[in-house]
């Protein structure tokens, strides 16, 4: 979670700077939202989820993969929350604009 932190914090700055006029438009800060932040999340949860795989079948415990449909729901509801906080603060810097 900390590195998509920092990953869509450094973005978001880059793309402050080198799109100044288009990053006020509600059109783009959406599409940044429904695209970019999704596509980070998913990228640094995969790869979470990966190592996690690796460290338990190293140390002799059950592997998390493949993901039984119990185990989704979790996942699913913190990928959520974090996904909605993430919007939140991002908007809160949007809207400052």
């Amino acid at each position: 979670m900390f590195l998509s932190v920092i990953t869509l914090s450094i973005l978001w700055s880059v793309v402050k700077k080198t799109f100044q006029d288009e990053v006020k438009d509600l059109q783009f800060f959406l599409t940044f939202i429904g695209v970019i932040v999704p596509f980070v999340m998913v990228v640094y949860f995969g790869l979470t989820i990966i190592n996690c795989n690796k460290v338990a079948a190293r140390s002799g415990w059950p592997p998390v993969l493949p993901l039984n449909p119990t185990g989704l729901l979790p996942l699913i509801v913190g990928t959520r929350a974090f996904y909605i906080g993430q919007t939140v603060w991002l908007w809160l810097g949007w809207r400052k604009l």
